[in-house]
């Protein structure tokens, strides 16, 4: 083989195994650590808003989720869909809503505590939906969550259709990473 062909075909060979790793090394990210979600709808505006774009750390389900994060989760009644809210309740605790105001019952406060939401606009109330009735204490199940979202007047969630079990949370937004110009890490 002239000498020519064999550099050429070596550069081809050297290529297709930089394609072939960086392919791996993408599909192994993915699965295990990162992955890409679309923001559908308005349920969490201002916060995050439609057709935005989030890298989703998927390592949060080894290391636990905190009270606040926005968590990426399959949607108990359809779990081909991924939907993105924040969390509120977590296991084992009870969970309340009177007079507009999330009501969260755990150990370090038997006799209850206002959820204070500073992620809220102002002027968002919380209204109880078909699931969380007004007054009415639920009991968060030691393998569930109890997720809302941002706005409550638009958002589909725990309220309406229950409990998001420990077997459907995907992770938590790590960063807004599309459009390019509202790039962020979301605290």
């Amino acid at each position: 083989m002239p000498k020519f062909l064999s550099s050429l075909a070596e550069f081809f060979i050297d290529i297709a195994e930089v394609v072939f790793l960086a392919f791996g090394m993408y599909l192994l990210l993915n699965y295990f650590v990162f992955q890409l979600h679309k923001v559908e709808g308005d349920s969490m505006y201002p916060t995050l808003s439609d057709k935005e774009y989030l890298l989703t750390d998927k390592l949060a389900n080894r290391s636990g989720y905190k009270r606040g994060d926005i968590v990426i989760f399959q949607y108990p009644k359809s779990p081909d869909k991924d939907f993105v809210k924040r969390l509120i309740g977590l296991p084992g605790e009870k969970i309340e809503i009177l007079n507009s105001q999330v009501i969260i019952f755990n150990q370090g406060n038997p006799n209850g505590f206002v959820l204070k939401e500073p992620y809220l606009q102002k002027d968002v109330l919380t209204y109880p939906k078909s699931f969380l009735k007004e007054g009415e204490t639920l009991q968060i199940p030691d393998d569930s969550y109890f997720v809302m979202g941002d706005n409550r007047e638009v958002s589909s969630d725990s309220r309406q259709w229950g409990f998001v079990p420990k077997k459907y949370m995907v992770g938590k937004a790590w960063a807004r990473i599309w459009p390019i110009q509202e790039f962020s890490l979301i605290k």
